[in-house]
């Protein structure tokens, strides 16, 4: 992974975003994947 710079704190916001999108939709495909 790629660390942003400082200046771009619009990016880091995007990124840390991008990260507990993936997170939290992990972790309801891994329940629903449990549940079946």
């Amino acid at each position: 992974m790629e660390i942003p710079r400082p200046g771009s704190r619009i990016e880091i916001v995007a990124a840390m975003r991008r990260v507990r999108v993936n997170s939290t939709l992990y972790k309801v495909n891994y329940i629903a994947y449990i549940k079946t």
